[in-house]
């Protein structure tokens, strides 16, 4: 299934199987997915800032040219997604599988995983 070029601010996706789906230029703010499998998704061109992700199952997702600032992700497993170009300024990801994730060219200002800042990590060991 493609999804393109479709305004979905403030919607509720919720125990749905988007496994394969294509998302392009679609403008998701606000909006919530929950409990909903979306393995092998892809996403370009998206605004999914302070979305909520809760209980998902996202692995070998693409995520490509889009924000995700303010977003929370709780309880998802994003093993293997592959992150470029993407803004995930003060997103918070929580109770998470990032097990061979790729982030290439991304905003990680204020960025939190499991309760700790990223940018201050890497500086810590860069220190």
């Amino acid at each position: 299934m493609i999804i393109d070029d479709e305004d979905f601010r403030g919607t509720v996706f919720q125990a749905c199987a988007m496994a394969d789906v294509t998302f392009d230029d679609v403008n998701m703010e606000g909006g919530s997915f929950v409990n909903t499998t979306m393995t092998r998704a892809r996403f370009t061109d998206l605004d999914l800032s302070s979305m909520k992700l809760d209980q998902i199952n996202a692995q070998r997702a693409a995520v490509q040219r889009s924000t995700l600032q303010y977003a929370t992700i709780d309880d998802v497993d994003m093993s293997d997604t592959v992150f470029t170009n993407v803004n995930l300024q003060r997103a918070k990801f929580r109770d998470i599988n990032l097990s061979g994730v790729v982030i290439d060219d991304a905003n990680i200002e204020g960025l939190t995983i499991m309760g700790h800042d990223i940018q201050a990590l890497i500086a810590a060991k860069q220190g």
